[in-house]
């Protein structure tokens, strides 16, 4: 009977660290995007880094030009 308990609790724990690192993984795609953005020097909005040019964004840019 206690066999059967450890090892149940073996899987369970397998499983669980399983979808833990699956969990984990998703996680840091999002964080590589929200890091991917970069803010414009006149407006202060986020945007992509290649759709900065000299540090602003486009708006600003059309603004200026």
């Amino acid at each position: 009977m206690l066999v059967k308990i450890l090892i149940f609790a073996l899987i369970a724990a397998v499983i669980y660290f399983m979808l833990k690192s699956k969990l984990s993984g998703k996680k840091s795609k999002e964080n590589d995007e929200i890091e991917a953005l970069s803010e414009c020097k006149k407006c202060g909005t986020f945007v992509s880094s290649d759709e900065l040019k000299d540090r602003l964004c486009q708006e600003c840019q059309q603004i200026k030009g």
